[in-house]
């Protein structure tokens, strides 16, 4: 998904655009782990959504420092 919207709206773009949907992914994830949770009381859920949140805040991580890199550059232009 990121290549085709780099293709289409560009670099800067492409890394908010994929940012914005990891995140809503994860959240989505997160309510039906929530569900299955209490239905069926398995602790590997939990490990695999701690796992996933771990990714997105890293993702989030270098998201904030590209951003920081890619205005320094625009202001500079």
């Amino acid at each position: 998904m990121h290549e085709i919207v780099h293709i289409q709206k560009g670099k800067h773009e492409a890394y908010r655009i994929t940012n914005k949907v990891s995140k809503i992914t994860v959240i989505i994830l997160t309510i039906i782990t929530s569900i299955v949770i209490l239905r069926i009381h398995n602790i590997a859920f939990i490990i695999i959504l701690m796992y996933l949140w771990f990714l997105v805040i890293k993702n989030e991580k270098q998201y904030t420092m590209k951003k920081k890199i890619y205005e320094a550059c625009m202001i500079d232009l």
